[in-house]
């Protein structure tokens, strides 16, 4: 792979990470409390943070808007879990915050295309 390929391989994987990783004033997130699934009625609300945040104590699962300083990301706590995420409907998720799981493809991608290619 020349110098040139590899650089615009890695110049498509950035264009990647910084599409993914933007977003608007606000996003629609998951409104609700005791809601271990997300079914097609689950109340939704638009959260003006741009964040959204699902939080598990005792078994119980809550979903609504979050603090960006929290960021996009799981915390386990003392007695449950808490992750935020910065994409619509996002806290609806299992584990794994929805850009996250993007940027980990897109650099994926541009590792196997660079490997390809050398």
């Amino acid at each position: 792979m020349s110098r040139t390929d590899l650089l615009i391989a890695l110049s498509l994987g950035l264009l990647c990470l910084v599409i993914s990783g933007t977003r608007g004033d606000s996003v629609e997130c998951y409104n609700c409390i005791g809601c271990d699934e997300v079914k097609s009625d689950t109340p939704k609300t638009t959260c003006s943070s741009g964040y959204c945040f699902k939080v598990i104590v005792k078994d119980t699962v809550s979903r609504t808007c979050g603090l960006a300083e929290f960021g996009n990301k799981c915390e386990e706590k003392d007695e449950g879990e808490v992750c935020g995420c910065s994409s619509d409907l996002c806290n609806g998720q299992n584990k794994i915050p929805v850009n996250t799981l993007i940027y980990v493809i897109s650099l994926l991608v541009v590792a196997v295309f660079a490997s390809f290619n050398y």
